[in-house]
């Protein structure tokens, strides 16, 4: 059974359902009232910001499928409607492998639909899942980071060309990967390498530290100065600027900014993480020409709370 990962949700509502729904059977079944979806939300916590959203689009898409008829299942010549179940997380990682084995033991879904979230919020269903042997479909980007927290499983993944952080596309599209467009960036507001120190930064969850490896890499290959930057001889982050996702003392990080004169920074952690460090890197006197903070300012409401 073909799992896919990383496309649109109303076409992965599509998608997956008619694929969990259109077993072969030795024997006619009776054809059944609703195809059940699972979904996992996040309106509350550190992702209440792509929960909100998130939530609003899946049951949106259920409606619109469901005033169309349903899903067309070839297997029963009829189309059938979904039943969306759901199960909140609080942004909770720990809890998440929990919600999802009670969606399939339960309320016995056919299908597991999450909309846009952080990898270490969607990592932990892939275990599940695949012992359950239904589909996932979701969109943890971006890619480096999720591929990492579930190598064991990958091979399993239809992914699509989206959300790449430096890994090229195959095809190649020029332009098309964040270190692309952070560099375009970089260069339509007059920061250049050679004259620049870059400070990294990163929440150590599997998502920051996907980031943050990629990040000081990138950047020290186009002739940019790092600080709070280091690796080890795997390619493992093993700098300052990589932080345990409790910290509430960022002194270590902006101290070492000031004594580098960091001009820009750039990172990936979650709103309140980067709430408090900003809030401690201004304190210490510094003022950056330019700030990329990845997965900080994704949405409106983290932005207002910022």
């Amino acid at each position: 059974m073909k799992r896919f990962l990383t496309i649109s949700l109303a076409l992965a509502l599509v998608l997956a359902l008619s694929i969990s729904a259109c077993s072969s059977p030795e024997e006619e079944e009776e054809v059944p009232d609703y195809i059940r979806i699972g979904t996992i939300t996040y309106t509350e916590g550190m992702y209440a910001g792509f929960g909100g959203a998130g939530i609003w689009g899946t049951e949106a898409a259920i409606e619109d499928i469901n005033a169309l008829g349903g899903v067309y299942v070839e297997e029963y010549d009829t189309q059938i409607e979904l039943q969306l179940y759901k199960r909140e997380s609080l942004s909770d990682e720990t809890a998440v492998a929990g919600h999802t084995e009670y969606l399939i033991d339960t309320n016995q879904v056919d299908a597991i639909v999450i909309p846009c979230i952080p990898p270490p919020m969607v990592a932990p269903m892939v275990p599940v899942v695949e012992a359950a042997g239904i589909p996932l479909v979701a969109f943890p980007a971006p890619y480096e980071p999720w591929l990492g927290m579930i190598a064991e499983y990958a091979h399993n993944y239809t992914f699509t060309s989206n959300f790449h952080i430096a890994t090229p596309l195959d095809p190649d599209v020029p332009g098309y990967l964040i270190k692309d467009i952070g560099f375009e960036f970089f260069e339509a507001v007059g920061v250049t390498n050679g004259t620049e120190v870059v400070g990294v930064y990163a929440s150590n969850d599997g998502d920051g530290k996907g980031w943050y490896e990629l990040m000081g890499a990138m950047l020290e290959d186009a002739g940019y100065t790092t600080s709070a930057w280091e690796v080890d001889g795997e390619g493992a982050g093993i700098g300052t600027g990589l932080f345990p996702m409790d910290t509430v003392d960022y002194s270590a990080i902006t101290s070492e900014w000031v004594s580098d004169n960091v001009t820009v920074l750039w990172g990936n952690c979650p709103a309140p993480h980067f709430k408090d460090l900003w809030t401690q890197a201004y304190a210490a006197g510094l003022r950056p020409k330019v700030i990329f903070a990845a997965r900080a300012a994704l949405f409106w409401t983290d932005q207002t709370a910022l």
